[in-house]
């Protein structure tokens, strides 16, 4: 009984997951229907290495030589920022270049991000990238700072 209470569980927690992301805009590029474009890196982490870094759940998009693809991305990040406890955003001219949300904590009392980067307002590279990530866990945005070395 308990194998099988465990497989459901395991079976079911993408829904779960779903469910968590699914009153935000970014839901649109990070619903799973990029894995296998030819020109996207989709990760997306539930499992117990997450811990080091205080989180539970990871999910990142990066994109490159899709521009439509990269303008949704931006697009759907700027549609999240009203629901947003806190928000950092760079801006070039009218394009978001950097943006960090903290939103709402959930009622299991997890914090949620949301970070968007666009490398092509300000890489030299021939490539640029741009790439969305959506974490929720127990890490603070202080402890999420010192351990990414942005503070």
């Amino acid at each position: 009984m308990k194998k099988l209470v465990l497989f459901l569980a395991i079976l079911l927690m993408p829904f779960f997951i779903q469910a968590q992301t699914s009153e935000l805009s970014i839901n649109r590029v990070l619903g799973g229907q990029y894995k296998k474009h030819p020109h996207t890196t989709d990760v997306e982490i539930m499992s117990p290495r997450l811990t080091q870094y205080h989180l539970t759940y990871y999910h990142s998009l990066v994109v490159e030589k899709d521009t439509a693809l990269m303008n949704m991305m931006a697009e759907t990040f700027m549609e999240d920022v009203p629901k947003a406890a806190e928000k950092e955003l760079k801006m070039r001219g009218s394009h978001l270049i950097y943006g960090f949300l903290q939103l709402p904590i959930m009622t299991d009392g997890s914090y949620r991000y949301v970070f968007f980067k666009d490398e092509r307002f300000f890489s030299s590279s021939d490539n640029p990238t741009a790439t969305i990530i959506y974490m929720e866990g127990p890490a603070s945005l202080k402890y999420l700072k010192q351990k990414f070395g942005q503070q």
